[in-house]
């Protein structure tokens, strides 16, 4: 890695001791985590800071976090894995809860509308689709509620 970029990752790092999360100071993503361009490309900070203390990532593994900082960048706080043995890690921490039903800000449907889809599409008399285009969802939604995939707790 450029010597120039090295000297600009180290501008904005917050680094109190050895054993402490070094904060990420700089430009951060929407899901916390530090990054800076490189190159006219963008980088995770804490991917940069591997490379700059261990070398190269190699192919098909990630940069997980112990400390579970999205900001740190500290290299004592990082080890490489897999995508799954970073969700293992995650769902280990008790970081793996999704908001459900009507909490995730991604459903169109609300919580008091699946007893009536399951009980309509229960008669028969309406067809997945059908179901679908009258709650502005898609086919594979409404099978998911009635089969108790989704909306699970209702």
């Amino acid at each position: 890695m450029d010597e120039r970029y090295i000297k600009n990752f180290w501008k904005k790092v917050d680094k109190k001791d050895n054993s402490s999360c070094w904060i990420w100071i700089g430009a951060h993503c929407n899901h916390g985590y530090g990054h800076m361009r490189i190159n006219n490309k963008m980088k995770m900070a804490h991917r940069i800071s591997w490379i700059i203390h261990f070398g190269d990532i190699p192919e098909g593994l990630e940069v997980c976090h112990k400390c579970d900082n999205p900001e740190c960048v500290n290299p004592s706080h990082l080890f490489l894995g897999t995508h799954q043995d970073n969700m293992d890690d995650k769902k280990r921490k008790g970081r793996n809860k999704s908001l459900q039903g009507e909490m995730n800000g991604a459903s169109k449907l609300k919580n008091y509308q699946i007893p009536s889809i399951r009980e309509k599409y229960s008669t028969g008399k309406y067809s997945l689709r059908d179901l679908g285009r009258e709650y502005g969802v898609g086919f594979e939604a409404i099978r998911r509620i009635v089969n108790h995939i989704s909306f699970k707790n209702i």
